[in-house]
């Protein structure tokens, strides 16, 4: 392999954060069967999980990642090199865009939360830095 490089695996940091979404008015009639397990019937908790070895990070997805916030998380990742990994540690349906969320269609119409995008976002750069600091 052409493109291959030598990794530091050191330090090996695995960081947790706990993400919540409001649900969506549709989600217990919809896909999700978390929905229905919601304990206060207005919020779905799951987790956000980094692995770090050396300059790398493995992050998890609890669900079907629109390609784009996979690509953000990317992005936007205080490591060398991140990978996403969907359908880890939990199960929420499909983790939709805002976009997509506007521009309809059969995933956006069985989504858990209308406000996906930016809480994993943003539950996903806690979970990295926490994991870089």
């Amino acid at each position: 392999l052409p493109h291959t490089r030598a990794v530091n695996p050191l330090p090996i940091i695995v960081k947790s954060e706990t993400l919540t979404l409001p649900l969506a008015p549709d989600s217990k009639q919809n896909y999700s069967r978390r929905a229905q397990d919601s304990t206060d019937g207005k919020n779905v908790t799951s987790e956000i999980q980094v692995i770090r070895l050396g300059d790398v990070a493995l992050i998890s997805a609890p669900g079907e990642l629109f390609g784009e916030i996979g690509l953000a998380i990317e992005n936007t990742s205080p490591f060398h090199t991140t990978f996403v990994a969907g359908y880890a540690n939990d199960n929420l349906g499909y983790l939709c865009t805002e976009t997509s969320t506007r521009e309809g269609g059969y995933e956006p119409k069985n989504q858990i939360s209308l406000e996906t995008e930016r809480r994993l976002l943003q539950t996903s750069r806690a979970a990295l830095l926490a994991a870089k600091a």
